[in-house]
């Protein structure tokens, strides 16, 4: 005896690659296009500096500069880790720095100087018109300039100063603005630092925001939330409390290098074991996930999302090509049973594999009809439409 059981499709899903179920619905999540062609370096960071509309890239000894994020020129040698570019204005004109240890590029557009600018930082951002930075040396100092910006070291009450924080959580690893307060990202764990008005009213928050250890590069501020990598998976930090950030993707990606934010979603190089190589990690605020296809050495957000390739220059957009993978579909048996047929609401390239046999129909749409017998089948999906519903009906032998 059999009878006929049904399975919707979508629902054992396990891998989203450029796509994402939204409703009950399958639509493209858009992926990374080719806009530009192969560097002549390795981008380990790009930046845009909004303000005088120049993009930055650094490979760890020089500093390359760009107007339109595609084609690059040569700028200047400036060697070392943990490079960053911040904006200011000297005397009523938009600059930015493009900084590295105890050098920085000042870049006002145009022309640029590249010169020592008085302190010997990594990680900085600007606060208050003051540029904060983890001291290169010591990985438990935070350092401030003067009111004056970038190039203001001068001592004093209300000039320049530091704070050596507490050696528990390891070292500052990177440094974010959330909200009106600053963020020391460590190895294990967040500091909060207030830096308000004059420098006699800065201090540290006393905080739970112990952690294990925290992955250097992956901390940005997307959706309102500090979001990172840790040893155990993604957190968040919403300025009061550590919180798990779930997903599906979780247990697929791994070796995580560095993040960034675009429109409000957190986009993370690494690397997926579905893929086998490295590609881009998508999160929105909901927690729903998707693989886009670019095994990027930097990402940049600015009037799209950009990825570095070793093939080209790429931008985030529409029209990318999707893939999704639904494994173990067993009906609910783990005798055999014969995948009779399937209906597809939309259009899709579909491949069914019993781990044997693979048939595949191109363009499927409609009613189809695999005639495949296995204990469990896996499913790609692949298109660049939305499809509103996918499902198979078995026969299913009555094991009693």
């Amino acid at each position: 005896m059999s009878f006929k059981k049904s399975a919707d499709i979508l629902k054992h899903a396990e891998i989203y690659v450029q796509c994402r179920i939204c409703g009950d619905e399958l639509v493209p999540a858009g992926g990374f296009i080719k806009v530009g062609g192969a560097l002549s370096f390795t981008p380990l960071g790009v930046v845009r500096a909004e303000s005088i509309n120049r993009f930055f890239a650094f490979d760890g000894q020089s500093v390359y500069v760009s107007a339109d994020g595609k084609s690059f020129s040569y700028l200047n040698a400036l060697a070392g880790d943990d490079p960053f570019v911040v904006e200011e204005l000297e005397n009523g004109a938009a600059r930015a720095a493009a900084v590295c240890g105890k050098n920085a590029v000042l870049h006002d557009g145009s022309s640029f100087v590249c010169s020592e600018y008085g302190a010997n930082l990594k990680y900085g951002v600007m606060h208050s018109g003051r540029l904060f930075g983890a001291d290169v040396e010591d990985g438990l100092a935070l350092r401030w300039s003067g009111a004056g910006g970038v190039c203001d070291w001068a001592r004093g009450v209300q000039a320049s100063g530091y704070v050596r924080l507490d050696p528990e959580r390891g070292a500052i690893i990177g440094i974010n603005k959330l909200g009106d307060k600053l963020v020391a990202v460590r190895r294990f764990g967040l500091t909060v630092l207030s830096a308000y008005g004059n420098c006699e009213n800065f201090r540290v928050e006393a905080t739970d925001t112990d952690c294990d250890e925290i992955y250097k590069g992956t901390a940005v501020v997307a959706d309102g939330r500090l979001i990172f990598c840790s040893a155990s998976g993604l957190k968040y930090f919403d300025g009061e409390r550590i919180r798990a950030l779930g997903h599906p993707l979780a247990k697929d990606v791994y070796s995580p290098e560095s993040a960034a934010c675009f429109s409000d979603k957190y986009f993370l190089i690494c690397k997926s074991r579905f893929t086998g190589g490295k590609a881009v990690l998508c999160v929105d605020g909901e927690g729903e996930s998707f693989i886009a296809d670019a095994a990027a050495s930097a990402l940049c957000a600015a009037d799209g999302l950009y990825a570095y390739c070793d093939d080209g220059v790429c931008k985030f957009g529409s029209g990318a090509r999707y893939e999704l993978f639904a494994d173990g579909v067993n009906f609910g048996s783990g005798g055999y049973k014969t995948l009779t047929g399937m209906f597809v609401d939309g259009s899709a390239d579909i491949e069914i594999s019993n781990g044997r046999v693979t048939r595949r129909f191109s363009g499927a749409s409609g009613k189809i009809r695999p005639r495949l017998r296995g204990k469990s089948f896996c499913l790609r999906i692949a298109g660049d439409g939305p499809v509103r519903k996918i499902t198979a009906v078995a026969e299913v032998r009555n094991e009693l």
